[in-house]
Protein backbone atom coordinates (compact mmCIF):
# COMPACT_ATOMS: atom_id res chain seq x y z
CA UNK A 1 0.00 0.00 0.00
CA UNK A 2 2.75 2.58 0.86
CA UNK A 3 4.27 1.98 -2.24
CA UNK A 4 1.40 2.44 -4.26
CA UNK A 5 1.27 5.66 -2.86
CA UNK A 6 4.94 6.67 -3.16
CA UNK A 7 4.79 5.55 -6.99
CA UNK A 8 1.73 7.49 -7.37
CA UNK A 9 3.40 10.63 -5.68
CA UNK A 10 6.46 10.84 -7.86
CA UNK A 11 4.02 10.51 -11.21
CA UNK A 12 2.30 13.58 -10.01
CA UNK A 13 5.98 15.37 -9.63
CA UNK A 14 7.25 13.75 -12.69
CA UNK A 15 8.09 17.28 -13.67
CA UNK A 16 10.01 18.28 -10.55
CA UNK A 17 12.17 15.05 -11.17
CA UNK A 18 12.85 15.57 -14.47
CA UNK A 19 13.64 19.41 -13.83
CA UNK A 20 16.10 18.25 -10.54
CA UNK A 21 17.94 16.23 -12.89
CA UNK A 22 18.11 17.99 -15.87
CA UNK A 23 19.35 21.10 -13.84
CA UNK A 24 22.11 18.59 -12.10
CA UNK A 25 23.17 17.33 -15.78
CA UNK A 26 23.86 20.60 -16.76
CA UNK A 27 25.85 21.71 -14.25
CA UNK A 28 27.87 18.90 -13.81
CA UNK A 29 28.50 19.45 -17.55
CA UNK A 30 28.77 23.46 -17.11
CA UNK A 31 31.50 22.09 -14.06
CA UNK A 32 33.30 19.90 -16.17
CA UNK A 33 34.25 21.79 -19.20
CA UNK A 34 35.08 24.65 -17.02
CA UNK A 35 37.51 23.30 -14.96
CA UNK A 36 40.98 23.03 -15.35
CA UNK A 37 42.36 19.17 -16.25
CA UNK A 38 44.09 17.97 -13.72
CA UNK A 39 46.92 14.77 -14.42
CA UNK A 40 48.47 13.02 -12.18
CA UNK A 41 51.42 10.80 -12.18
CA UNK A 42 53.39 8.55 -10.08
CA UNK A 43 56.97 7.34 -9.46
CA UNK A 44 57.84 4.58 -7.14
CA UNK A 45 61.16 4.29 -4.96
CA UNK A 46 62.44 0.91 -3.07
CA UNK A 47 63.96 1.22 0.07
CA UNK A 48 66.93 -1.51 1.02
CA UNK A 49 70.18 -2.40 2.79
CA UNK A 50 73.55 -0.27 1.19
CA UNK A 51 74.80 -2.35 -1.11
CA UNK A 52 78.48 -2.07 0.83
CA UNK A 53 77.57 -3.73 3.29
CA UNK A 54 79.00 -7.17 3.63
CA UNK A 55 75.63 -8.79 2.84
CA UNK A 56 76.57 -11.99 5.47
CA UNK A 57 77.79 -9.60 8.48
CA UNK A 58 75.60 -8.52 11.00
CA UNK A 59 75.24 -5.20 10.05
CA UNK A 60 73.33 -6.20 6.71
CA UNK A 61 71.10 -8.63 9.27
CA UNK A 62 70.42 -5.79 11.34
CA UNK A 63 69.31 -3.40 8.24
CA UNK A 64 67.03 -5.86 7.01
CA UNK A 65 65.41 -6.71 10.52
CA UNK A 66 64.87 -2.61 10.82
CA UNK A 67 63.39 -2.93 7.60
CA UNK A 68 60.59 -4.51 9.12
CA UNK A 69 59.71 -1.44 11.34
CA UNK A 70 57.85 0.90 9.67
CA UNK A 71 58.66 3.63 11.24
CA UNK A 72 61.93 4.02 8.85
CA UNK A 73 60.31 3.50 5.64
CA UNK A 74 57.57 6.11 7.26
CA UNK A 75 60.26 8.66 7.78
CA UNK A 76 61.18 8.55 4.18
CA UNK A 77 58.13 9.05 3.19
CA UNK A 78 57.93 11.99 4.96
CA UNK A 79 61.45 13.35 3.69
CA UNK A 80 59.82 12.83 0.02
CA UNK A 81 56.45 15.25 1.56
CA UNK A 82 58.96 17.74 2.50
CA UNK A 83 58.30 21.27 1.10
CA UNK A 84 61.98 21.88 1.17
CA UNK A 85 62.22 19.03 -1.26
CA UNK A 86 59.66 20.37 -3.11
CA UNK A 87 61.35 23.90 -3.57
CA UNK A 88 64.71 22.87 -4.32
CA UNK A 89 63.38 20.52 -6.74
CA UNK A 90 61.35 22.78 -8.85
CA UNK A 91 63.57 25.95 -8.14
CA UNK A 92 66.77 23.18 -10.21
CA UNK A 93 64.10 22.80 -13.21
CA UNK A 94 63.53 26.65 -13.51
CA UNK A 95 59.59 26.23 -12.66
CA UNK A 96 59.03 29.52 -10.33
CA UNK A 97 57.02 29.42 -6.68
CA UNK A 98 53.77 30.40 -8.34
CA UNK A 99 53.37 27.18 -10.85
CA UNK A 100 54.83 25.26 -7.79
CA UNK A 101 51.73 26.22 -5.84
CA UNK A 102 49.30 24.70 -8.83
CA UNK A 103 50.91 21.27 -7.99
CA UNK A 104 49.61 18.90 -4.57
CA UNK A 105 52.36 16.55 -3.59
CA UNK A 106 51.62 13.25 -1.86
CA UNK A 107 54.01 9.90 -0.49
CA UNK A 108 52.69 6.65 0.63
CA UNK A 109 53.90 3.56 1.81
CA UNK A 110 52.66 0.71 0.31
CA UNK A 111 51.42 -1.84 2.22
CA UNK A 112 53.39 -4.47 3.00
CA UNK A 113 56.44 -3.44 0.65
CA UNK A 114 59.50 -1.11 1.54
CA UNK A 115 58.02 1.02 -1.56
CA UNK A 116 57.46 4.50 -1.56
CA UNK A 117 54.94 6.20 -3.93
CA UNK A 118 54.88 9.25 -4.83
CA UNK A 119 52.25 11.10 -6.25
CA UNK A 120 52.38 14.32 -8.18
CA UNK A 121 49.06 15.93 -9.85
CA UNK A 122 48.54 19.48 -11.64
CA UNK A 123 47.38 21.03 -14.51
CA UNK A 124 50.43 19.92 -16.98
CA UNK A 125 50.87 16.62 -17.66
CA UNK A 126 54.67 17.04 -18.35
CA UNK A 127 55.21 19.24 -15.64
CA UNK A 128 54.21 16.82 -13.00
CA UNK A 129 55.93 13.92 -14.59
CA UNK A 130 59.10 16.47 -14.20
CA UNK A 131 58.57 17.46 -10.59
CA UNK A 132 57.63 14.06 -9.28
CA UNK A 133 61.23 12.61 -10.95
CA UNK A 134 63.00 15.81 -9.22
CA UNK A 135 61.57 15.64 -6.02
CA UNK A 136 62.24 11.75 -6.46
CA UNK A 137 66.41 12.63 -6.98
CA UNK A 138 66.68 15.37 -4.74
CA UNK A 139 64.64 13.38 -1.75
CA UNK A 140 67.08 9.94 -2.51
CA UNK A 141 70.04 12.69 -2.03
CA UNK A 142 68.32 13.83 1.49
CA UNK A 143 67.99 10.17 2.70
CA UNK A 144 71.68 9.33 1.53
CA UNK A 145 73.45 11.92 3.13
CA UNK A 146 71.71 10.98 6.78
CA UNK A 147 71.42 7.34 6.37
CA UNK A 148 74.59 5.46 4.87
CA UNK A 149 73.12 1.80 5.71
CA UNK A 150 70.04 2.51 3.80
CA UNK A 151 69.61 3.16 0.14
CA UNK A 152 66.45 4.58 -1.76
CA UNK A 153 66.66 3.54 -5.18
CA UNK A 154 64.09 4.48 -8.27
CA UNK A 155 61.60 1.56 -8.99
CA UNK A 156 59.69 3.19 -11.62
CA UNK A 157 60.03 6.61 -13.20
CA UNK A 158 56.92 8.90 -13.61
CA UNK A 159 55.89 9.52 -17.42
CA UNK A 160 53.43 12.59 -18.32
CA UNK A 161 49.70 10.45 -18.33
CA UNK A 162 47.68 11.19 -21.16
CA UNK A 163 44.73 11.70 -19.83
CA UNK A 164 43.59 13.61 -16.90
CA UNK A 165 42.19 12.42 -13.63
CA UNK A 166 39.58 14.90 -13.19
CA UNK A 167 36.95 16.42 -14.84
CA UNK A 168 35.81 13.77 -16.80
CA UNK A 169 32.48 14.32 -17.79
CA UNK A 170 30.57 11.19 -19.31
CA UNK A 171 31.43 10.13 -15.33
CA UNK A 172 30.06 13.28 -13.90
CA UNK A 173 27.03 13.50 -15.82
CA UNK A 174 26.79 9.76 -15.20
CA UNK A 175 26.88 10.51 -11.20
CA UNK A 176 24.82 14.30 -11.57
CA UNK A 177 22.01 12.13 -13.20
CA UNK A 178 22.15 9.63 -10.11
CA UNK A 179 22.00 12.11 -8.14
CA UNK A 180 19.85 14.44 -9.31
CA UNK A 181 17.10 11.79 -9.48
CA UNK A 182 17.49 11.05 -6.30
CA UNK A 183 17.46 14.53 -5.36
CA UNK A 184 14.08 15.04 -7.31
CA UNK A 185 12.06 11.69 -5.95
CA UNK A 186 13.24 13.32 -2.19
CA UNK A 187 11.60 16.66 -3.33
CA UNK A 188 8.97 14.97 -4.91
CA UNK A 189 8.13 12.91 -1.84
CA UNK A 190 8.47 16.62 0.76
CA UNK A 191 6.50 18.40 -1.96
CA UNK A 192 3.42 15.92 -1.46
CA UNK A 193 4.34 15.61 2.42
CA UNK A 194 3.98 19.13 2.89
CA UNK A 195 0.87 19.76 0.18
CA UNK A 196 -0.84 17.25 2.22
CA UNK A 197 -1.34 18.96 5.21
CA UNK A 198 -2.42 22.49 3.28
CA UNK A 199 -4.92 20.18 1.09
CA UNK A 200 -6.78 19.04 4.52
CA UNK A 201 -6.59 22.34 6.19
CA UNK A 202 -8.85 23.79 3.06
CA UNK A 203 -10.81 20.56 2.99
CA UNK A 204 -11.84 21.16 6.59
CA UNK A 205 -11.97 25.43 5.67
CA UNK A 206 -14.77 24.71 3.30
CA UNK A 207 -17.14 22.29 5.42
CA UNK A 208 -19.24 23.90 8.66
CA UNK A 209 -18.63 21.43 11.71
CA UNK A 210 -22.19 21.33 12.86
CA UNK A 211 -23.61 20.16 10.02
CA UNK A 212 -21.00 18.60 7.53
CA UNK A 213 -22.39 20.55 4.57
CA UNK A 214 -20.19 23.21 2.89
CA UNK A 215 -19.89 26.87 4.25
CA UNK A 216 -21.16 29.60 2.35
CA UNK A 217 -18.16 31.05 1.65
CA UNK A 218 -16.95 27.93 -0.78
CA UNK A 219 -20.01 27.45 -2.16
CA UNK A 220 -20.36 30.94 -3.51
CA UNK A 221 -16.84 30.42 -4.58
CA UNK A 222 -18.59 26.68 -6.50
CA UNK A 223 -21.30 29.51 -7.40
CA UNK A 224 -18.50 31.60 -9.49
CA UNK A 225 -16.40 28.90 -10.59
CA UNK A 226 -19.33 27.55 -11.92
CA UNK A 227 -20.41 30.70 -14.05
CA UNK A 228 -17.18 31.73 -15.15
CA UNK A 229 -17.04 28.11 -17.04
CA UNK A 230 -20.21 29.26 -18.85
CA UNK A 231 -22.30 26.79 -16.65
CA UNK A 232 -26.07 28.06 -15.85
CA UNK A 233 -26.53 27.39 -12.23
CA UNK A 234 -29.67 27.89 -10.22
CA UNK A 235 -29.22 28.70 -6.04
CA UNK A 236 -31.87 27.77 -3.98
CA UNK A 237 -31.87 28.20 -0.21
CA UNK A 238 -33.89 26.86 2.41
CA UNK A 239 -34.58 28.93 5.38
CA UNK A 240 -36.10 26.45 8.12
CA UNK A 241 -38.14 29.01 10.45
CA UNK A 242 -38.65 26.24 13.48
CA UNK A 243 -34.41 25.14 13.15
CA UNK A 244 -33.30 28.43 15.69
CA UNK A 245 -35.39 27.43 18.67
CA UNK A 246 -34.24 23.82 18.31
CA UNK A 247 -30.39 24.67 18.03
CA UNK A 248 -31.17 26.76 21.03
CA UNK A 249 -32.74 24.36 23.32
CA UNK A 250 -31.49 21.10 22.12
CA UNK A 251 -28.17 19.37 23.93
CA UNK A 252 -24.99 20.24 21.14
CA UNK A 253 -25.01 16.70 20.01
CA UNK A 254 -28.27 16.20 19.15
CA UNK A 255 -28.77 20.03 17.15
CA UNK A 256 -25.74 18.50 15.42
CA UNK A 257 -27.28 15.06 14.93
CA UNK A 258 -30.33 17.04 13.27
CA UNK A 259 -28.60 19.40 11.60
CA UNK A 260 -26.09 16.48 9.60
CA UNK A 261 -29.18 14.51 8.96
CA UNK A 262 -31.26 17.77 6.84
CA UNK A 263 -27.49 17.78 4.76
CA UNK A 264 -27.70 13.96 4.61
CA UNK A 265 -31.51 14.34 3.01
CA UNK A 266 -30.56 17.17 0.82
CA UNK A 267 -27.67 14.93 -1.18
CA UNK A 268 -29.72 12.15 -0.93
CA UNK A 269 -32.45 13.75 -3.10
CA UNK A 270 -30.24 15.87 -5.00
CA UNK A 271 -28.40 14.73 -8.27
CA UNK A 272 -24.47 13.72 -7.13
CA UNK A 273 -23.18 17.10 -9.07
CA UNK A 274 -25.33 19.12 -6.91
CA UNK A 275 -24.05 21.34 -4.31
CA UNK A 276 -25.19 21.81 -0.30
CA UNK A 277 -24.02 23.91 2.13
CA UNK A 278 -24.90 25.72 5.34
CA UNK A 279 -26.07 29.57 4.65
CA UNK A 280 -26.04 30.34 8.38
CA UNK A 281 -27.54 28.96 11.85
CA UNK A 282 -30.79 28.61 10.05
CA UNK A 283 -30.66 28.28 6.37
CA UNK A 284 -29.17 25.81 3.84
CA UNK A 285 -27.99 26.47 0.44
CA UNK A 286 -28.12 24.20 -2.73
CA UNK A 287 -26.51 24.77 -5.89
CA UNK A 288 -28.02 23.28 -9.35
CA UNK A 289 -26.19 23.11 -12.24
CA UNK A 290 -27.34 23.37 -15.53
CA UNK A 291 -30.81 23.98 -13.90
CA UNK A 292 -33.33 26.06 -14.95
CA UNK A 293 -34.85 28.59 -11.99
CA UNK A 294 -38.47 26.76 -12.44
CA UNK A 295 -37.87 23.13 -12.08
CA UNK A 296 -34.74 23.96 -9.66
CA UNK A 297 -37.53 25.64 -7.30
CA UNK A 298 -39.89 22.27 -7.44
CA UNK A 299 -37.29 19.87 -6.91
CA UNK A 300 -35.73 21.74 -3.64
CA UNK A 301 -39.29 22.61 -2.46
CA UNK A 302 -40.20 18.92 -2.75
CA UNK A 303 -37.66 18.22 -0.81
CA UNK A 304 -37.80 20.37 1.77
CA UNK A 305 -41.25 19.43 1.89
CA UNK A 306 -39.89 16.01 3.61
CA UNK A 307 -37.77 18.30 5.70
CA UNK A 308 -41.04 19.52 7.37
CA UNK A 309 -41.79 17.04 9.93
CA UNK A 310 -38.26 15.64 11.64
CA UNK A 311 -38.73 13.37 15.04
CA UNK A 312 -36.37 14.38 17.82
CA UNK A 313 -36.06 11.98 20.89
CA UNK A 314 -39.70 10.51 20.37
CA UNK A 315 -40.94 13.58 19.55
CA UNK A 316 -42.08 15.39 16.11
CA UNK A 317 -41.41 18.53 15.55
CA UNK A 318 -41.95 21.34 12.76
CA UNK A 319 -38.86 23.36 11.10
CA UNK A 320 -41.38 25.32 8.67
CA UNK A 321 -39.15 25.60 5.68
CA UNK A 322 -39.61 28.27 3.16
CA UNK A 323 -37.81 28.09 -0.37
CA UNK A 324 -36.35 30.88 -2.26
CA UNK A 325 -34.70 30.71 -5.66
CA UNK A 326 -32.63 32.18 -8.18
CA UNK A 327 -30.82 31.79 -11.66
CA UNK A 328 -27.03 33.32 -11.24
CA UNK A 329 -26.40 36.02 -14.02
CA UNK A 330 -23.10 35.73 -16.12
CA UNK A 331 -21.22 38.93 -14.36
CA UNK A 332 -22.62 38.75 -11.08
CA UNK A 333 -20.09 38.98 -7.87
CA UNK A 334 -20.92 36.69 -5.00
CA UNK A 335 -21.88 39.15 -3.25
CA UNK A 336 -24.59 40.33 -5.69
CA UNK A 337 -25.80 36.47 -5.78
CA UNK A 338 -25.96 36.34 -2.06
CA UNK A 339 -28.24 39.47 -2.30
CA UNK A 340 -30.47 38.00 -4.65
CA UNK A 341 -30.83 35.05 -3.05
CA UNK A 342 -31.66 36.39 0.52
CA UNK A 343 -33.91 38.87 -1.43
CA UNK A 344 -36.00 35.78 -2.77
CA UNK A 345 -35.97 33.86 0.31
CA UNK A 346 -37.27 36.98 2.06
CA UNK A 347 -39.94 37.51 -0.35
CA UNK A 348 -40.54 33.68 0.55
CA UNK A 349 -40.20 34.64 4.42
CA UNK A 350 -42.98 37.60 4.05
CA UNK A 351 -45.80 35.38 2.05
CA UNK A 352 -49.12 35.75 3.56
CA UNK A 353 -49.78 32.20 2.92
CA UNK A 354 -50.71 29.63 5.81
CA UNK A 355 -48.72 27.34 3.67
CA UNK A 356 -45.87 25.43 4.87
CA UNK A 357 -44.33 26.35 2.05
CA UNK A 358 -43.97 29.79 0.43
CA UNK A 359 -41.87 30.16 -2.96
CA UNK A 360 -40.01 33.17 -4.10
CA UNK A 361 -38.30 33.24 -7.65
CA UNK A 362 -36.45 35.89 -8.94
CA UNK A 363 -35.41 34.72 -12.86
CA UNK A 364 -32.84 36.65 -14.82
Amino acid sequence: MQLRMYVRTLQRGWWIIALTTLTALLLALLAAYNTTPQYRTKARFIIGPNPQLNEGGRDFVNTLQALDRRSIAATFAEVLDSPTVYQEASAALGIPGDVLQQYRFSTVVLPGANVLELSVTGPNPETAALLANAVGAKGLDYVTSLYQVWTVTPLDSAFPPPNPISPQPKRDAAVALVLGLLAGCGLAIVREQLRSPLAALRARAAIDGESGAFTRGHLLAKVDDLTHAGTPVALGLIQFDGLGDLIATLPRPAAQELLRRITTTLRTDLRGRDLVGRWNETAFGVVLPNTAVQPGFETVSRIAQHLAQQDIDGETVALQPRVGMIDVRAGETPEQIAQRAEAALEQARSDNKRTILAGAMASA
